[in-house]
């Protein structure tokens, strides 16, 4: 929306929705959403949704659609680990949460399906591009994942330069930690060159061409 473009929906396309706890928040919740919490709120919407097991960071619903709560690994300042105050999802530490959590905010105003704004509050699209690149480069990362979350990254780095104005080296970027400010090396290149298809600019360390890939697993003609 604050681009004004539209994505492709296969970059978009999951089996699931993760929901990011700002667990050193200070906030309090709505009463009935604090009595219901997140299983509550997705009941809701669709009342075939259970937790995986008791608790559990996933909820799962009758077609197989997950919901997972997560959150960066606790520190003393956190606050909360879950929304409700009875059954509900408890949320799940990941490595490199934090970065996001942590980062700088962007705040944008979207139209919902039924018609109705509501105000999206999230990470600087630059962070939230860098961390998936990252996650592409994870050792535990399932490689079906690795491969969207390069293309993800690559297309909202893209957003961030070529629609927002954004820049990749300024003071909020170069204060990052190191293991996101590397994946740096060779992103603009890249994304200002994407568009020969002949010619082949450097990738962040870690990184395969996922389009050399595509191109050396296709057939040859004889």
């Amino acid at each position: 929306m604050a681009a004004g473009v539209q994505l492709k929906a296969g970059l978009l396309q999951t089996n699931d929705l993760d929901t990011l706890l700002d667990t050193k928040s200070d906030l309090e919740i709505a009463g009935d959403v604090r009595n219901s919490g997140l299983l509550g709120l997705i009941q809701k919407v669709d009342k075939t949704f259970k937790l995986k097991r008791q608790r559990s960071f996933r909820a799962v619903n009758s077609k197989g659609f997950m919901v997972d709560l997560i959150r960066a690994p606790l520190s003393q300042q956190d606050r909360i680990t879950s929304l409700g105050r009875h059954e509900d999802l408890i949320a799940e530490p990941l490595d490199g949460l934090d970065w996001l959590t942590d980062a700088p905010r962007m705040t944008q105003t979207v139209i919902s399906e039924d018609g109705y704004p509501v105000r999206f509050i999230v990470p600087d699209p630059r962070v939230f591009a860098l961390h998936k690149f990252w996650l592409s480069t994870h050792p535990s990362r399932d490689p079906l994942k690795k491969r969207r979350d390069f293309r993800q990254g690559e297309a909202v780095a893209s957003l961030a330069l070529d629609y927002l104005n954004l820049r990749f080296g300024d003071k909020a970027i170069n204060q990052l930690p190191q293991e996101l400010t590397s994946m740096r090396n060779g992103l603009a290149e890249r994304l200002r060159r994407r568009s020969s298809a002949n010619s082949r600019s450097a990738l962040p360390p870690g990184f395969s061409d996922l389009d050399d890939e595509a191109v050396s697993s296709t057939p040859k003609p004889r």
